[in-house]
C-alpha cells in the first residue's frame, strides 16, 4: 500500500534535483560575466588577451589605481551619485501623488493620460536622443548635471507612475474610508496610511528606476563631453582608438557595479516585496 506513495516521492524528489539544477547552470551562466571581469581586472594587458587564457597568475592592483585616480574616475563617479539620486529623489516626489490620483480619482481624459504615460516607454530610447540633445544645446544644458538630471526624470517618470499606479490599485478603498470617517483629510489619509502601506512598492520602483539611471550610457555619452560626464560614460572612454587596456577597463567596471550589487544586496527584502506586493491576498 505504501509503494505508489515512495514512488511519487521518488518522482517529487527528482524532480526538485533537476530544478535545482537547471537553477544552479543558469545562475552560474548568468555570473561568469561578472566572474571573468572580476578576474581580468587583476591581469596585466599582456594577460588579459592572452590565449588560451590565464587561470592562474599573480594578480595586481595597478588597474584600479589607475581607474580611481589617474583617469579622474572619482568625478565620474560622484556625477552618477548625484544625477541618480537627485533624479530618483524628484521623480517619487512627483510621481507617487501622480500615480495615486490616476488610481483613486475619476476625471476626464484619465485612461488618455494614463496611456499617454504608457506611450512614452513604448518608443526606443534614441528616438529621442537627437530631440534632447537639439533642446539642450538651444537651452545651454549640454555637459551640465542639470541637463542630464532632467533627462532621467523625464524617463523615470512615466515608469514611477505606471507601477506605482497598479501598487495604488491593489490596496482596497475601505482602508481609506475608514481613516477618512475617523476625520483624516485627503492629504492626512494619504500620507499616513496610504503611503505607509505602499512603501514597499516605492522601495521597488525606487530601486529599479535607480539602477536605470546609473546604468544609462547612450544619453550620457551624447549629452557629456567633460563636465557632467558619468561613470558608464567615463567606461566607455577606456576604450582607445589603437588599443583597449582591458585591465583597466575590468577594473572601472567593477567599480561601477560594486555599490549598485551593495545596495541591492541591502534593499532585496524590500524590492522582493514590492514586486510581489498584491499578488497574494
Amino acid at each position: 500500500m505504501h509503494k505508489p506513495f515512495a514512488g511519487r516521492r521518488k518522482k517529487i524528489s527528482t524532480g526538485k534535483v533537476l530544478k535545482r539544477i537547471i537553477i544552479t547552470i543558469v545562475t552560474l551562466m548568468s555570473l561568469f560575466p561578472i566572474f571573468w571581469i572580476a578576474i581580468t581586472s587583476f591581469k596585466t594587458d599582456v594577460e588579459a588577451v592572452a590565449m588560451p587564457p590565464k587561470w592562474f597568475f599573480r594578480p595586481i592592483y595597478q588597474n584600479y589605481i589607475e581607474a580611481f585616480i589617474e583617469k579622474g574616475f572619482v568625478g565620474n563617479f560622484l556625477n552618477s551619485i548625484i544625477i541618480a539620486c537627485v533624479s530618483i529623489f524628484i521623480v517619487l516626489l512627483v510621481g507617487v501623488p501622480a500615480a495615486y490620483s490616476l488610481a483613486r480619482f475619476n476625471f476626464r481624459g484619465k485612461r488618455d493620460i494614463a496611456f499617454w504615460i504608457l506611450s512614452t516607454r513604448m518608443a526606443p530610447p534614441i528616438t529621442f536622443l537627437i530631440p534632447f540633445f537639439l533642446m539642450f544645446r538651444t537651452l545651454g544644458l549640454n555637459d551640465t548635471l542639470l541637463g542630464l538630471i532632467i533627462l532621467h526624470i523625464t524617463i523615470n517618470l512615466a515608469l514611477v507612475i505606471w507601477m506605482m499606479r497598479g501598487f495604488f490599485q491593489e490596496i482596497p478603498v475601505e482602508i481609506e474610508e475608514a481613516a477618512m470617517v475617523d476625520g483624516c483629510s485627503p492629504f492626512q489619509t494619504f500620507f499616513k496610511i496610504t503611503v505607509p502601506i505602499a512603501i514597499t512598492g516605492i522601495f521597488a520602483t525606487a530601486i529599479l528606476s535607480f539602477i536605470f539611471s546609473w546604468n544609462e550610457l547612450m544619453f550620457a555619452i551624447v549629452l557629456s563631453s567633460n563636465k557632467a560626464v558619468t561613470a558608464p560614460a567615463a567606461i566607455y572612454n577606456f576604450i582607445g582608438y589603437y588599443e583597449v587596456r582591458w585591465g583597466v577597463l575590468c577594473a572601472a567596471s567593477i567599480i561601477v557595479l560594486v555599490p549598485v550589487m551593495v545596495f541591492i544586496l541591502l534593499v532585496q527584502k524590500n524590492l522582493i516585496r514590492g514586486l510581489t506586493f498584491g499578488a497574494i491576498k
